[in-house]
């Protein structure tokens, strides 16, 4: 980095009482262009950047329900399609409107849980491996840590489970109503 005999940080360990005193005699001294910073206001930035990087999971995560829930809508929807001769008999033969909704909105449900299931196994599986690779890059780029494992908070998990089988429900919900309307034909 053509860096050999040029300083870029130097730290001071200073009594918190002198600190006024000594920012003041440092910065008349550091050469233009550089800047006299305390622990806390890196600690700020630091803070600031892993916000940051939690609020971009958080997108993310929250695009995955969305594309989750087009999906399990799709399924459903195709479901109802293919079946809407099988439905008109159902309903031929004394099936209600409500048995029907009931019974793709279980089918809905059944998804919901399998997906959800599915994804908090791989979930857990891809947090171990992507842990390893994120605290690299935090050590390396910005400040040392040791977040060497996942820890699983089992109220977390429940609740990803919860909200992965109530999205799914509210996918579900537009092609159950639709086949419950399927006239007895």
């Amino acid at each position: 980095f053509e860096k050999v005999g040029r300083l870029d940080r130097i730290d001071l360990v200073v009594d918190p009482a002198n600190l006024a005193t000594v920012a003041k005699a440092v910065g008349r001294v550091i050469p233009p262009g550089t800047r006299a910073i305390e622990p806390k206001v890196r600690t700020g930035e630091i803070q600031r950047m892993l916000s940051s990087f939690q609020l971009n999971l958080a997108a993310l995560s929250y695009i995955a329900l969305l594309v989750g829930m087009y999906l399990i809508y799709n399924t459903v929807a195709i479901s109802v399609v293919q079946r809407r001769s099988d439905i008109g008999t159902l309903r031929a033969v004394g099936a209600t409107r409500r048995e029907i909704f009931a019974t793709f909105l279980a089918e809905g449900a059944l998804f919901g849980v399998a997906g959800s299931l599915i994804g908090l196994v791989l979930g857990a599986l891809l947090a171990r491996v992507s842990v390893g690779a994120v605290s690299r890059t935090i050590d390396a780029l910005y400040v040392a840590n040791h977040a060497d494992q996942v820890v699983y908070d089992p109220l977390v998990v429940l609740k990803a489970f919860v909200v992965g089988v109530a999205v799914t429900l509210v996918a579900a919900l537009v092609p159950a109503l639709e086949a419950a309307r399927t006239a007895p034909a």
